[in-house]
């Protein structure tokens, strides 16, 4: 049998990156400032934040600008850190989960609205 090669060229996934601002600072300390997009369409969007410590979404609002803002806790944790997502005004938090990386899930308000 024939050693059989193939003609396609791996292709090199580029990760996006999206910045979160940090507003307050509580007791969860998150690594950087960046979430690492996994998934993007036009009314929802996903991606993944990282925390030293395991951790999780325990609310959300949004700023003045009507950018999502987070809220990220532990269990034994006083005062929440809060972050924002200035690349997504007209977003709002969608879903979450826990861990050392947070999964995190964004929808554009008018999709969610209608």
């Amino acid at each position: 049998m024939k050693n059989l090669k193939s003609h396609n060229k791996p292709v090199k996934r580029q990760i996006k990156k999206t910045t979160f601002r940090i507003l307050t600072q509580g007791d969860v300390r998150m690594v950087h400032c960046l979430g690492y997009m996994m998934a993007r369409g036009k009314d929802a969007v996903c991606f993944y934040i990282d925390s030293y410590d395991r951790a999780y979404i325990s609310g959300s609002t949004e700023s003045h600008n009507g950018c999502p803002v987070l809220y990220v806790s532990r269990d034994d944790c006083t005062q929440d850190t809060k972050i924002e997502f200035p690349e997504f005004p007209g977003w709002r938090f969608h879903c979450g989960g826990e861990g050392k990386t947070i999964a995190v899930a964004l929808v554009r308000r008018a999709a969610a609205d209608a």
